[in-house]
């Protein structure tokens, strides 16, 4: 279970009701319609008020009293929240009391989808407590709250001192500190910030209270629809994963949920309409710099829900609504202004260098650098990116199609000159939804078309879209059966629990998946979390430098993610400081800088990132000259900056480019996850250059070519003749040169000879790099080492693009390097 004792849990809870209590009379205190308050939209708001009002009395601990103790700051959260609960409890008067609904029994075909709601519920919290938390950004921002935990300063935050602070991180980024300050009142509930605990809690808080606001809007249309709507919110793979890994994704998808349920619940007058959606929108400013496109997503709601008729109104709405954002939601893009010259900023100093080439690795190894990419899984990815959404755009299309077709074209007309608000209950909700919807296509068809890819080279940025795709893949879903009074029960029983038990299956999966990783088993949940973390190869390399460098070292990271569990300082592969060293012209030069800078150790993932690949740092970790391989696994290495114990005439190399290639295709299930890989088809290569890639470029994130040579094949069929025999123990590297475009990914497998003549045995697989070539990079140069298992005696080199390419190996050569005492 997560690192917190057990009157933290208790803290903790206190503060998640108090902040709930908070929430709710704030919401009472709104001016809801009578629809929004028998449909429970009312108090699902309130409900989800609770996280913000909790992160900002954390913002405001840290930013009014500066440096206090870490009690100091818990006692003034328990203050706001009380207080602000008191307050308007005691100041505005009670909205009058509506004649309550009779409750009405669930039906049948409504259970299944209440368990598979709980299900899910359980399953987050089950990996949001018992798996160790692994996710890169997630650790990343935990970086930043460890810091905040150190000087218990809000202005500690963006982290720009990376010389003198606790851990050697730098992250200059330009999002507000709202998450960041909740992690920190997490670690101060907790008492410490040695090791995650509570603060993988605060995104699930996020995702279920969302939950529960895509429920009520669903209740608009009916119960079903809302329980269906609840149980689809939380089904996206990189949503559910993403929560219960501690991302942030959550903040900003509640933050505009909050929006699209203000305008279609409140009933108020323009300027009171107005202001309230923006104090909410000012809250949704402060979760992520993504929030800032709230802005004009909210005014083009209220242009929406209001209509062009009273044009009078919706300008004083849209005034009471920036001004209201701009009060509450303001300050962190003002501090950025400060501090980076601009609101918001995706370009650090490391990613503005030209000759580090990140335009190619934003587009190339995401797979947006060609038309009908962009297309698919640019301005469609919600269809096409299974992995990150499933199913879920699809049964929105159909949706929107079922609600389209049932209203004539007056209906339009209707909607642009009198808005949404103009419409029953029901088609007051889901116009406004499709509206947009609508706006929101069309604004990443606009950025596209500018030029601009920010709104698609992120998954992430389209979740945003969750609480209206849910809602309409919902009522799709129960129009495909006419799920009502009418209808057969039996039908609607098996359609809603065939439904329920595919996104039951779902949730497992994902749940398999995350535990997967650290060779958990349910009965594994009470282990020490510790033992659960270093299963996973990259923790276990973490932990073997632990034991041998401990905290004298000053390690060169390319994931800093991965060095929250380290005793040693480092430098991040962002940091400022390194500026010289990716545009030094020789590796002496380079190598002089890290040494200036104390770096003793250098840390490579099992993935590129253009600092590596782009600059001389592959050739450092290359030359046993310059440094030396401590530690590898099938994730990653470690060197130390000395040169290897080598024996004389220590090199021996081996041309493999005249060697025999087999020529071989695969599906990738996942995309760019590559969840499943499905061997296609496999043939010997007369040359060793190939082109890869489907028709038209389609699908390019699930087609995969590539040359392999060595010990065998595809299918685990060895050939004695083209094997690429090596000794154990012993460190080798491969040179390589290439030429073309794509991108490409470099695997090694190391085999065992087999028991009784068979095929040989597979016993490690290890992903060295990958990295993109294009018409500004045409030939690439990469070298690369590592060192054979005990029972290896044979490689295989694989050389792979995925999507659309065309290369050439020009030279491949192995290089067996004997090492001294």
């Amino acid at each position: 279970m997560i690192n917190a004792p057990l009157y933290a849990f208790l803290v903790f809870s206190v503060c998640i009701l108090l902040a709930t209590g908070a929430g709710l009379v704030l919401s009472r205190a709104m001016p809801w319609s009578d629809d929004a308050r028998q449909t429970g939209l009312a108090r699902a708001v309130g409900v989800a008020l609770g996280p913000f009002l909790f992160g900002m009395a954390s913002v405001l601990a840290l930013g009014v009293f500066r440096g206090a103790a870490h009690s100091t700051h818990l006692a003034v959260v328990f203050i706001v929240l009380a207080g602000t609960a008191a307050a308007v409890f005691l100041v505005v008067p009670r909205p009058p009391r509506l004649g309550r609904s009779r409750w009405q029994r669930l039906r049948a075909a409504e259970w299944p989808l209440v368990a598979a709601i709980l299900f899910s519920v359980l399953a987050l919290l089950f990996i949001s407590l018992f798996v160790p938390l692994t996710q890169n950004d997630a650790l990343e921002y935990a970086l930043a709250a460890r810091e905040l935990f150190a000087t218990r300063d809000l202005l500690t935050y963006p982290v720009l001192n990376p010389e003198v602070n606790l851990t050697g991180f730098f992250g200059p980024w330009t999002h507000p500190p709202l998450y960041v300050a909740m992690l920190y009142m997490a670690e101060v509930i907790q008492g410490h910030a040695d090791s995650p605990g509570l603060i993988q809690l605060v995104s699930p808080w996020f995702m279920l209270s969302g939950a529960i606001v895509a429920h009520a809007l669903g209740s608009f249309v009916s119960r079903a629809v809302g329980l269906l709507a609840c149980l689809l919110f939380l089904s996206p793979p990189l949503f559910f994963l993403g929560a219960g890994s501690a991302l942030l994704d959550p903040l900003p998808v509640l933050g505009f949920t909050l929006i699209l349920a203000a305008v279609i619940g409140l009933k108020a007058r323009p300027a009171v309409f107005g202001a309230v959606i923006g104090a909410l929108l000012g809250l949704a400013l402060w979760t992520h710099s993504q929030a800032i496109l709230f802005v004009p997503l909210a005014l083009a709601a209220i242009g929406i829900e209001r209509g062009a008729r009273d044009w009078r109104g919706l300008a004083s709405a849209a005034v009471a609504l920036v001004c209201v954002a701009a009060l509450v939601g303001a300050w962190p893009y003002w501090r950025n202004m400060m501090l980076f010259g601009s609101p918001i900023s995706d370009n650090p100093a490391v990613f503005a260098m030209p000759e580090l080439h990140w335009d190619d690795y934003f587009s190339i190894n995401r797979g947006l650098n060609n038309f009908t990419a962009m297309l698919q899984y640019g301005i469609f990815k919600g269809w096409f990116a299974l992995e990150s959404y499933g199913f879920i755009f699809w049964g929105m299309a159909v949706g929107v199609l079922f609600f389209l077709a049932g209203n004539r074209l007056a209906s339009i007309r209707r909607l642009v000159l009198d808005g949404a608000g103009s419409f029953g209950k029901r088609d007051s909700a889901l116009w406004l939804m499709v509206g947009m919807l609508l706006v929101y296509i069309s604004g990443v068809v606009l950025s596209v078309a500018l030029g601009i890819d920010h709104m698609v080279k992120n998954e992430r940025y389209l979740l945003v879209t969750l609480p209206m795709v849910s809602v309409f893949c919902s009522y799709g879903y129960m129009r495909l059966v006419r799920f009502s009074e009418t209808r057969s029960r039996l039908l609607d029983v098996v359609f809603l629990s065939f439904i329920s038990i595919v996104l039951l299956l779902q949730v497992s999966v994902f749940t398999s998946y995350r535990m997967a990783k650290h060779g958990m088993g349910l009965a594994d949940a009470f282990t020490e979390m510790h033992e659960k973390l270093v299963v996973a190869s990259e923790y276990a390399l973490i932990e073997r430098m632990n034991a041998q460098v401990g905290a004298d070292g000053l390690v060169f990271s390319m994931k800093p993610a991965d060095m929250y569990y380290a005793k040693s300082r480092m430098v991040s592969y962002l940091d400022e400081r390194l500026l010289p060293f990716y545009s030094a012209k020789d590796a002496s030069a380079a190598l002089s800088v890290l040494t200036e800078m104390g770096v003793t150790h250098i840390h490579v993932p099992d993935y590129g990132l253009p600092p590596l690949y782009n600059s001389l740092l592959y050739s450092i970790i290359r030359d046993p000259a310059l440094s030396t391989l401590q530690y590898q696994s099938e994730k990653g290495q470690i060197y130390s900056l000395e040169p290897e114990k080598l024996v004389t005439g220590s090199q021996t190399r081996v041309s493999l480019v005249e060697r025999d290639w087999m020529y071989q295709t695969a599906v990738l299930l996942g995309g760019r996850k590559e969840l499943v890989k499905i061997s296609g088809t496999s043939a010997s290569a007369t040359t060793a250059e190939y082109r890869g890639g489907l028709p038209y470029d389609l699908f390019q994130r699930n087609w995969s070519s590539g040359l392999t040579t060595g010990a065998a094949s595809a299918d685990g069929g060895s050939d004695p003749v083209s094997a690429l025999r090596v000794r154990p123990f012993t460190q080798y590297a491969v040179d390589l040169s290439l030429e073309g475009a794509g991108l490409v990914k470099i695997t090694v497998d190391q085999f065992a000879e087999a028991d009784a003549g068979g095929p040989r045995e597979l016993v490690q697989r290890s992903e060295i790099v990958t990295f993109e070539m294009s018409d500004k990079q045409k030939n690439r140069k990469f070298g690369f080492r590592f060192r054979t298992l005990k029972a290896t005696d044979s490689l295989a080199l694989s050389v792979e693009s995925i999507g659309t390419s065309r290369i050439k190996i020009i030279s491949a050569e192995l290089v067996e390097i004997k090492e001294g005492d």
